[in-house]
């Protein structure tokens, strides 16, 4: 039975095939906390950061809300795949209703990612990717270090 839930688990999450898209994806957005952090540096005007700040704001507040949506109809799923003899039809209607609401939270992520890409010039999209690249080699680093520090 655990095992049957640990794959409902893993097809219920972020698969394989959407993880390889999400990141040939990634490298055409920056998150919103990199723009924040380098804000001064990347020289927004108070209207970027007045429509970064504000799309933040409402990706955090459906999130929110969407999360705890899904907790509830994640655990209602739970109690279906629990039994011992599993409802194939109840158990993948609540499946899709899970699934529904992880999509509508990446769906939200993806509103707050688009919007700060395009809030962006082009100049500030350049330094912000070279910011990213940065980070990305210092976390490299840090991996490398920890992994031969034992």
């Amino acid at each position: 039975m655990k095992k049957v839930l640990a794959a409902l688990v893993f097809a219920l999450g972020l698969g394989v095939a959407s993880q390889a898209s999400a990141q040939k994806l990634e490298r055409h957005f920056i998150p919103p906390r990199l723009v924040i952090k380098h804000q001064a540096e990347l020289q927004l005007t108070d209207k970027q950061k007045k429509e970064i700040r504000q799309a933040v704001k409402s990706a955090q507040s459906k999130t929110t809300d969407l999360q705890f949506e899904m907790q509830d109809e994640a655990a209602k799923l739970k109690a279906i795949v629990s039994k011992d003899k599993i409802d194939r039809k109840a158990a993948l209607a609540q499946a899709k209703k899970v699934m529904s609401i992880e999509n509508r939270i990446k769906e939200t992520r993806l509103e707050l990612l688009i919007t700060t890409k395009n809030t962006l010039t082009p100049s500030q999209w350049e330094k912000v990717e070279k910011y990213r690249a940065e980070q990305k080699e210092k976390r490299r680093a840090n991996k490398k270090a920890r992994r031969n520090k034992f």
